[in-house]
């Protein structure tokens, strides 16, 4: 779950199912609630400069919301975009 707080940041509320530190980072893969019961719940990683709990722990955190769009070329030639959404925890 996310709620809006400003421009580019949210608070979300999630699980945590993996964390991989890595070069004094945090990355924590979550998985987000569905929005109802016959939806597949989200999934986001969030990076911190710290470990946000331990595994199976749920978690509401403030965030950057920051990505980027890398094009590509299908096999029909026509072109298409692989999105990458990407939060920074803000403390």
């Amino acid at each position: 779950m996310t709620e809006s707080t400003n421009d580019n940041v949210a608070v979300i509320k999630a699980r945590i199912e993996e964390v991989h530190p890595y070069e004094g980072r945090y990355y924590h893969r979550c998985t987000i609630p569905a929005p109802d019961q016959f939806s597949k719940p989200g999934a986001c990683t969030i990076e911190a400069t710290s470990n946000l709990g331990a595994v199976g722990s749920e978690i509401k955190v403030k965030a950057k919301i920051t990505g980027f769009a890398r094009p590509f070329t299908r096999k029909d030639g026509t072109r298409g975009y692989d999105v990458k959404t990407h939060f920074i925890h803000i403390q």
